[in-house]
């Protein structure tokens, strides 16, 4: 395809190709004495140049970095994700083998919303949707080796916020990682009705989760959700990981994460961290 005509692989042997007939062209008068031996020896120079660049041509083509033997050279490298790779072309095979046209393009169907997870993968985003699975890698993160801040920000919709079973679970994760060093700060965004007017804490049961975050040593501010009608993007549930990644959380009326997203994309992580930066300017550390 033409978006590969100037691969470097493929440039470099093209041009060594044509180095090495120019090079015959030189090198042949002087191999031979008479005319002969030199019309030989340059018939035979051509016919091997020719064929190396056919052969050389052929393997820059394969050597794309998008083609199959490109691809599966990359992958062998990694002995656990080219064993993945075998058993997924095994299964492939399979379903094509396949004779009943109904089971194999409803089975292409789900192949193909596999291909177009593994490119969200690729690009460095991992889903949960429907399931508590995330909190695995949210742990593995918040464990993870050179981690020294997590920012994390909670827009409560419901007074039961992160105080089901799985929440008390990462809220007692926090309160370890807090007291072996880790720097966990908290920005809490807040409907009137959890924060009246006037009011210096929020309304129980929200008051005493917060206030057992600040007593456990996490940094806690608060933030009114009325002062954000001029930055809705600001009304969302995320964290940041150190810079090593950013995760965006859904919750539905009942407090129970519904999608997370986990992004390891520089691009995302710098956007949250704008957006974090933004909140700051609304919120009141709690407990001062």
């Amino acid at each position: 395809m033409a978006r590969h005509t100037h691969h470097p692989i493929r440039l470099w042997l093209r041009r060594s190709t044509w180095l090495l007939i120019i090079a015959c062209g030189i090198t042949v008068p002087l191999l031979g004495s008479t005319g002969a031996a030199t019309a030989y020896l340059s018939v035979v120079a051509t016919v091997l140049a020719v064929v190396a660049l056919i052969l050389w041509t052929r393997l820059a083509h394969l050597l794309v970095e998008d083609e199959l033997p490109g691809v599966m050279l990359a992958v062998a490298a990694d002995p656990a994700a080219f064993g993945l790779f075998q058993s997924f072309g095994k299964s492939m095979r399979a379903v094509i083998s396949t004779v009943d046209p109904i089971y194999r393009e409803l089975t292409l169907e789900r192949c193909r919303q596999l291909v177009e997870e593994a490119a969200n993968l690729a690009a460095g985003r991992i889903e949960y949707v429907g399931t508590e699975g995330w909190r695995s890698a949210y742990e593995q993160l918040l464990r993870s080796r050179g981690l020294y801040r997590y920012r994390s920000v909670a827009y409560l919709r419901t007074p039961n916020y992160w105080q089901d079973e799985p929440g008390r679970q990462s809220m007692r994760l926090n309160f370890e990682m807090a007291e072996s060093g880790l720097c966990i700060e908290r920005v809490a965004i807040l409907p009137d009705a959890f924060w009246p007017q006037g009011e210096t804490e929020p309304v129980e049961p929200i008051g005493r989760w917060l206030d057992e975050q600040f007593r456990r040593g996490v940094r806690v501010w608060l933030v009114r959700e009325s002062l954000l009608d001029g930055d809705q993007d600001l009304l969302a549930d995320f964290g940041l990981y150190g810079s090593r990644a950013t995760g965006f959380q859904q919750i539905d009326d009942h407090g129970r994460t519904v999608r997370f997203t986990l992004s390891f994309d520089f691009a995302e992580m710098l956007a949250a961290e704008r957006r974090w930066d933004r909140l700051m300017v609304y919120a009141t550390e709690f407990g001062k």
